[in-house]
């Protein structure tokens, strides 16, 4: 008998309500944010080909520390990017 687990590693996030309201955001622009972030980490990257193979390309671009997920782009509204470190208290 064999029995397993564990949690996945997480990186908490906290942001300053008053500042993503002054951009116009939502608690779930962030999430979604993440959440892509997250969800593209381990996806292939693209591919080459030729007549007689192809080959698929692949990165560990996942985020590991917390400091990775500062320059994350929240939303653009207008001009303005909304990265994650300047919605931080």
């Amino acid at each position: 008998m064999f029995v397993g687990g564990g949690s996945s590693p997480a990186i908490r996030v906290d942001v300053n309500p008053t500042l993503l309201n002054d951009f116009g955001l939502s608690l779930e622009d962030v999430r979604e944010s993440l959440a892509s972030a997250s969800a593209n980490a381990n996806r292939p990257k693209g591919n080459l080909s030729d007549a007689h193979q192809s080959w698929q390309i692949s990165t560990t671009d996942q985020l590991m520390t917390a400091q990775e997920y500062a320059p994350l782009i929240i939303a653009f509204r207008r001009v303005h990017r909304s990265r994650l470190r300047t919605l931080r208290p």
